[in-house]
């Protein structure tokens, strides 16, 4: 995607890119998270949503 022709994609942090499209807060969930298990992923949610994010 970075050479297509109509919209060259310059920067591949999907956070960054929702962030420009949105007034809302975004987060993101590290692989390392994910790997730790349910629990982990639980928490992580959890935190987000009490630091003003919500989860989509």
């Amino acid at each position: 995607m970075e050479k297509h022709p109509l919209n060259p994609m310059t920067d591949a942090s999907l956070p960054r890119l929702l962030a420009a499209q949105t007034p809302k807060a975004i987060g993101y969930l590290d692989l390392n998270i994910i790997q730790h298990g349910v629990e982990a992923v639980t928490h992580a949610l959890n935190l987000s949503q009490s630091e003003g994010r919500p989860t989509m």
